[in-house]
């Protein structure tokens, strides 16, 4: 696969790939053009923009480190060398239960109920087009017809048989209704 050849002096050419302003020693900022080691949220508060604005304005994807490569390769490093990764999948509350008992919970935010709620829609349309799709719903447990129709000849009521499967008299009604209008 070839590499495209960018002008990383120019302003064009950063402007065209703005992946040329994060060099190895250096970040150039793209609205006042200094070089800096990384651009931090006081540098850009005074052009009125924050890291997410500055992001999505040039074109960078979300979790794009707005720092020199050689600034971030030693982030990189410290993190490997004190175990940043365990400490974060450690959760102190498996640990020790009681400490959520210490302090109250955060409070969840308007943003946060909105986001939750949303992404219950979502996931119950999903659900729902599933269902469409199928025929059967999400929740209901596949039933072997066959099983249902020998217990049925070994003398069983539908409340025995859905014991037996775990699963509700109602259900095994519905599943079997299709089978006897079919069979009349």
């Amino acid at each position: 696969m070839g590499t495209v050849a960018v002008g990383t002096g120019t302003r064009e050419g950063r402007d065209r790939d703005p992946r040329a302003a994060i060099r190895e020693r250096e970040i150039l900022c793209l609205v006042c053009g200094r070089a800096l080691r990384q651009l931090t949220n006081t540098h850009l508060r005074g052009h009125g923009l924050t890291a997410d604005g500055y992001r999505q304005r040039f074109g960078y994807n979300r979790g794009t480190a707005l720092m020199a490569q050689e600034l971030r390769a030693l982030y990189r490093e410290r993190a490997v060398r004190v175990g940043l990764a365990r400490q974060i999948r450690e959760n102190p509350l498996r640990r020790d239960p009681s400490l959520a008992a210490r302090g109250p919970r955060r409070p969840i935010q308007l943003e946060e109920q909105l986001n939750r709620s949303e992404a219950a829609r979502r996931a119950a349309a999903l659900r729902e087009a599933r269902f469409r799709e199928t025929g059967s719903h999400p929740r209901t447990k596949s039933l072997d017809l066959a099983v249902v129709s020998a217990l049925r000849k070994e003398g069983l009521s539908l409340r025995q048989i859905a014991r037996r499967l775990g699963v509700s008299p109602a259900t095994i009604s519905a599943r079997l209704r299709p089978t006897l209008t079919r069979l009349i």
